[in-house]
């Protein structure tokens, strides 16, 4: 999904610290499990980008890790990430460290952002392109926002509650529809993500198992 135009600006370049490596591992294979199962489907034929994005609080100062733009999802390297360290929500400006200079964040870091700093309790997004089959525990936004308080206002409600489940209704002609999954941790997400989309139970716990997935707190060292 495209987002608004935003400015990019690098600040690091070159490997991050081994807590940034290991949490990209394990956020590498969430992305190919989701991707093997449609959640980010390729965007044009004998293309290597994919829809959708992953993202995970990095620490208590704001900063949070993001899949790049561009990147393939089912196939995840430790530089299609970036470490988000500041944005400006007003400028639409985002100050990021990347271990490669063609790498940035995808516009949708903003709204990822903006999730991070107005909801201390989320700790990670999933968010998808795919039809979501439990249509009972979900609330449904515009994409792009019609209205730029919309999404804050309707989403201070929803966390108020036990949903953890948003679909975007892209008003936007030819545009994919999308799905965010949020949870406090990864391992949260995830499961939040193989709730809805009916990933059966014993599926879910070999994988996370293999992947030493745990519902712990999962931020850099």
């Amino acid at each position: 999904m495209e987002g608004t135009n935003s400015t990019f600006t690098r600040i690091y370049e070159g490997k991050l610290s081994h807590g940034f490596q290991r949490i990209c591992k394990k956020v590498s294979l969430v992305g190919s499990f989701i991707y093997d199962r449609g959640g980010f489907p390729v965007l044009d034929i004998g293309c290597t980008k994919t829809g959708g994005n992953i993202s995970l609080r990095h620490s208590d100062g704001g900063a949070f890790i993001i899949t790049s733009a561009g990147s393939h999802k089912g196939d995840l390297q430790e530089d299609n990430f970036v470490l988000v360290l500041e944005i400006d929500f007003q400028e639409k400006k985002i100050w990021y460290q990347a271990s490669r200079k063609e790498r940035h964040p995808s516009t949708d870091a903003i709204f990822h952002g903006s999730v991070f700093k107005n909801f201390p309790l989320v700790g990670a997004i999933i968010h998808t392109h795919q039809d979501v089959p439990n249509k009972n525990a979900i609330l449904q936004l515009d994409y792009p926002p019609i209205d730029s308080n919309q999404w804050d206002m309707k989403l201070r409600d929803y966390f108020l509650s036990d949903i953890q489940t948003v679909t975007l209704k892209n008003h936007i002609e030819n545009k994919r529809d999308a799905a965010l999954f949020f949870g406090k941790t990864l391992s949260d997400t995830f499961d939040e993500y193989c709730r809805q989309m009916n990933v059966h139970k014993t599926e879910k716990k070999v994988f996370k198992g293999l992947v030493c997935l745990k519902n712990e707190t999962e931020k850099g060292r």
